[in-house]
């Protein structure tokens, strides 16, 4: 055989056997990869196991921050807990989705603003507000603005939470829009005052005169009212009593709630007001914006 051809059937031999070579690598580089991932797996619904039948707080919160740390990993697991029968173990399931914050996460943040339980409801809005407000601005514009009312109320409270700038305009939108739920309105209404931006006093005094019912208590009372009976537990007896408000009974009362926390002034607002007093209870709203514009502006 001439030497050329001795050369080129070596050299194809060397390819060949290459090839082979780098294929057997890919191959067991693949096996570990999901060795690997089928641990994290496992470790995933080991840990979500434990948390779910763990009753002392410590324990649970050690758990789920096990749980946490699997990543995308535990995302399966975690949709697990959010269907589970005590409300504990679903909040914990919220916390570690919040602290995964992958879009997966961000999914079931979204199925556990539906949860039967408000408080669930109400973190589950919260951490997609503080942790992923920007990103999920506009999947929280609609949803606020459908169907059920417990999720649209909680996609609300996430606007209210987020470090986005523009979500002041996008409650305002909500606030004002008469073909959203009366209840999820007065929610939004609610939210600017918590926000505190004069930008939204034109949108919350075109409410005073919309007197429509609403269905208390909105989100927001509700936290309060957790955070109150949660001093009470500390302080004992002599600690608040965490009793409701529900003073908030139309979109008009809602609104000049929020007023009142963004201008600092009553101005006079109840529920009886004739056309000439709602004229000077706006306009007074109106001059306290002005002011607090002015004053933040020093």
């Amino acid at each position: 055989m001439p030497e050329r051809q001795v050369r080129d059937s070596e050299n194809l031999i060397i390819r060949k056997r290459t090839f082979a070579t780098i294929a057997a690598i890919a191959a067991m580089l693949i096996a570990f990869a999901c060795v690997v991932a089928g641990r994290q797996h496992l470790r995933a619904w080991w840990w979500a196991r434990a948390l779910a039948t763990a009753t002392e707080p410590g324990a649970m919160a050690r758990y789920a921050g096990r749980l946490a740390a699997e990543g995308d990993a535990a995302m399966g697991a975690i949709g697990g807990l959010l269907d589970h029968s005590r409300q504990d173990v679903r909040m914990f399931a919220v916390l570690c989705a919040a602290n995964i914050g992958s879009p997966a996460a961000i999914d079931a943040l979204v199925r556990a603003m539906g949860d039967a339980d408000a408080e669930v409801r109400l973190t589950a809005g919260t951490q997609i507000g503080i942790r992923f407000g920007s990103p999920a601005r506009e999947r929280l514009q609609r949803l606020a603005a459908a169907r059920p009312r417990d999720r649209a109320m909680a996609a609300v409270v996430a606007l209210e939470r987020s470090t986005d700038p523009a979500a002041t305009a996008d409650l305002c939108a909500i606030a004002g829009a008469a073909t959203i739920d009366t209840t999820v309105r007065a929610q939004a209404a609610d939210s600017l005052g918590r926000r505190g931006d004069a930008v939204a006093v034109p949108a919350l005094t075109a409410l005073l005169g919309v007197r429509d019912p609403i269905s208390p208590p909105l989100l927001n009372a509700i936290r309060d009212e957790i955070a109150t009976r949660r001093i009470a537990a500390i302080q004992g007896a002599g600690g608040p009593t965490g009793r409701r408000d529900d003073s908030i009974a139309t979109l008009a009362d809602a609104a000049a709630g929020a007023l009142r926390q963004i201008t600092g002034r009553d101005c006079g607002y109840h529920a009886r007001l004739s056309d000439a007093q709602l004229a000077e209870v706006t306009e007074c709203f109106r001059a306290g914006a002005a002011t607090k514009a002015s004053d933040d502006a020093r």
